[in-house]
């Protein structure tokens, strides 16, 4: 399981690979 500051970083990641994606 990822911790909740990996699970944190990660979903930041996520969402700023969306908005450059848009």
């Amino acid at each position: 399981m990822t911790t909740a500051y990996e699970a944190q970083f990660l979903f930041h990641i996520f969402i700023m690979q969306n908005n450059i994606n848009i």
